[in-house]
């Protein structure tokens, strides 16, 4: 009887969900599927300013805990939980704002819902002559998941192929390759995508390489003053200048003088004016584009 009241408890016990499965900082920037089928991307010490949901701040004892809060919360697609011991405040939001790095706070982004399936039962009755049939059938209706949003899709199908970016630098796609060490200090932003992650590079003349982790709607972005060795990474979506940009933009001021101007008027030329019967050029400031 001793072993049979103790399986009885061992089983009710493996029905209760277990939490504490995410650990940081071993689990950073990897996805978590919860129970219910919601996709999350996991960011230790990462907190997202500003939309915080009514009724948010419940204490719960890990991230995981949080995360399915989250999912059970009309609207919610980002969590920072405080840690705790036991328990910690969860932080449930509707807007993923700007990222800043705290120590204390373990964050998460929805990045994508489970299917919702629904099931009900029709009941039809047909009476064929004073006798009455009755039949019953099931009805299961799934509803497709929602994506929160999309990446453009360089990987995998730019994976090492060469890339123009709109200043005319040239990069080569390393889908799951990421270059160590060499981080700009201070480089890493959150982009949209692995192009403006690109963008980012070609803006600063000391980057040669960028890693960029996806994320929705944003993922961080690091740039890279020199090319480490090469480690595969499947959370890392990778790009290697092979050459700057190739336009830059100069402006150049021009002034003209003419003497005394005790009268002017205009002239038939654009940008031009007629000084004591002279023409001259007015001063400009002209922008130009050499490539």
């Amino acid at each position: 009887m001793r072993i049979t009241a103790w399986s009885l408890t061992f089983l009710a016990a493996a029905a209760v969900p277990a939490f504490g499965l995410i650990q940081c900082p071993a689990q950073n920037q990897t996805s978590y599927t919860n129970p219910n089928g919601d996709v999350y991307l996991i960011e230790c010490n990462i907190d997202h300013c500003g939309g915080d949901l009514p009724n948010d701040g419940q204490y719960v004892p890990s991230l995981d805990a949080c995360i399915a809060l989250c999912s059970s919360t009309a609207n919610c697609i980002d969590v920072s939980w405080h840690e705790g011991s036991p328990d910690g405040p969860c932080y449930i939001k509707s807007t993923v704002g700007d990222a800043s790095q705290n120590s204390h706070v373990l964050g998460a982004k929805l990045v994508s819902k489970a299917p919702i399936t629904t099931t009900s039962t029709k009941v039809i009755t047909t009476t064929i002559s004073s006798m009455t049939i009755t039949t019953m059938s099931t009805v299961v209706t799934t509803i497709s998941g929602s994506v929160v949003a999309s990446p453009t899709p360089f990987c995998p199908n730019l994976d090492g192929q060469s890339y123009t970016d709109s200043c005319g630098a040239v990069y080569v796609i390393e889908c799951h390759v990421d270059h160590c060490g060499g981080d700009i200090p201070n480089g890493m932003q959150y982009t949209t995508g692995l192009d403006t992650c690109m963008a980012l590079c070609s803006s600063n003349s000391a980057c040669v390489d960028v890693s960029w982790v996806p994320g929705l709607p944003e993922g961080p972005c690091y740039i890279k003053s020199s090319l480490g060795a090469a480690e595969q990474n499947s959370n890392v979506w990778g790009a290697r200048q092979i050459s700057g940009c190739t336009t830059t933009t100069t402006s150049v001021s021009t002034a003209t003088t003419c003497g005394t101007v005790p009268t002017y008027s205009a002239g038939s030329l654009p940008n031009c004016v007629r000084c004591e019967g002279q023409p001259f050029l007015q001063t400009a400031l002209l922008g130009l584009v050499f490539s």
